[in-house]
């Protein structure tokens, strides 16, 4: 994360560590509920991932990669080559405004 961090123009890494603390607030709080790595995906559904390569959280995707599998279940990545955090949403770019229909009719 923090090697992508310079890249990414809407998520620093050290945001991820002020995250934590928000949703901890002094309480004890499962690992399953902090970092979605940590969750049972036991008969999930297939589930589409969008990054950014440019993005902290692409950092992750391994991960996610490896609990899917851990659980047998089906996943699929898509990555924006260049791209940052939410780049789906930012439609008035093209590679946004394809991730977005991709999205939509993927629902």
């Amino acid at each position: 994360m923090a090697e992508l961090s310079p890249k990414d123009i809407l998520v620093d890494a050290v945001f991820m560590t002020t995250v934590r603390k928000i949703m901890e607030h002094g309480e004890q709080v499962p690992d399953y509920m902090l970092s979605g790595i940590q969750g049972d995906f036991t008969n999930f559904p297939m589930t589409h991932f969008y990054y950014g390569s440019n993005e902290v959280l692409y950092a992750e995707a391994p991960y996610f990669a490896k609990a899917f599998e851990k659980y047998g279940a089906p996943c699929a990545f898509h990555i924006g080559q260049g791209l940052c955090h939410c780049y789906p949403t930012f439609a008035f770019y093209p590679e946004g405004k394809q991730a977005q229909e991709e999205i939509i009719s993927l629902l």
